[in-house]
């Protein structure tokens, strides 16, 4: 992972913005945000609808968003404005579901690196993702990649994804999978400990941390998926393991800044 220069501060250390968050679903985004911190980037801020009680680390810059306590469609192009500033955004933690609208105009109008996840990847249209002109991580589980899809998760599938919409393919499972268009890499660090509520928001800020430290997306995909495993694995030694625990857990393991 590339370090930080000697006269960096947090702008230029890597700045993510996480989108998400809905009723019955806070943690999500949250946890997202914290591990993004977390993995090294500089920068991590929330956008949330505006209408939602969010408890957050004080480290964590939160933008709220509109009245309600569920994203609108008129919202994406609020959120667009100011995220001009930021090096990746991180869309789909906690959103909830029927946000196709929502969702599909931030893809279109974000121009920079995007991370989609949980119902980010459900209510996207893979038209849009095709025709993104800056890289997109998909990082699916089996059930999210079926609905994207219509096919069952494989190697093979996930090749293909990734091939025809031009993006990087992670398929979370044990092993994982990260496609992009020239090759599939195979992560086994993770296991069963890690078949537990909200250990995927965790990978999607690592994923967005690494690709703002500077990583191309393949990369930044198989490095977050590795070190999650392996911080997961360590964590579930001492003990049943949890995604606050996990989040807690990973800069003892991501390479330092």
């Amino acid at each position: 992972l590339p370090t930080r220069g000697r006269r960096a501060h947090k702008w230029t250390s890597g700045s993510v913005l996480v989108v998400g968050g809905a009723p019955g679903m806070t943690g999500a985004p949250v946890l997202a945000a914290t591990a993004a911190l977390r993995a090294g980037a500089g920068a991590v801020s929330l956008a949330t609808p505006g209408g939602l009680p969010i408890h957050a680390p004080a480290a964590l810059l939160r933008r709220r968003v509109g009245e309600a306590q569920r994203f609108g469609s008129g919202d994406a192009a609020t959120i667009l404005e100011g995220a001009s500033r930021y090096d990746i955004l991180a869309l789909g933690p906690g959103l909830g579901p029927e946000m196709e609208d929502f969702v599909n105009t931030l893809a279109d109008g974000w121009q920079g690196p995007l991370v989609l996840d949980a119902d980010g990847i459900t209510a996207v249209d893979l038209g849009v993702v095709e025709e993104r002109s800056h890289p997109t991580v998909l990082t699916p589980h089996a059930g999210e990649f079926f609905r994207l899809t219509g096919e069952d998760p494989s190697h093979d599938a996930a090749q293909d994804l990734a091939t025809g919409t031009g993006s990087v393919v992670l398929l979370k499972g044990s092993p994982s999978f990260v496609s992009d268009s020239s090759a599939t890499r195979l992560v086994t660090t993770g296991g069963r400990e890690l078949a537990t509520i909200g250990t995927g928001d965790v990978l999607t800020g690592m994923v967005a941390a690494f690709l703002a430290r500077g990583l191309p997306p393949a990369d930044a995909a198989a490095s977050a998926a590795y070190w999650h495993g392996l911080a997961g694995r360590r964590v579930a030694e001492r003990g049943v393991l949890t995604a606050d625990d996990l989040v807690a857990a990973i800069g003892s393991f991501v390479p330092g800044v």
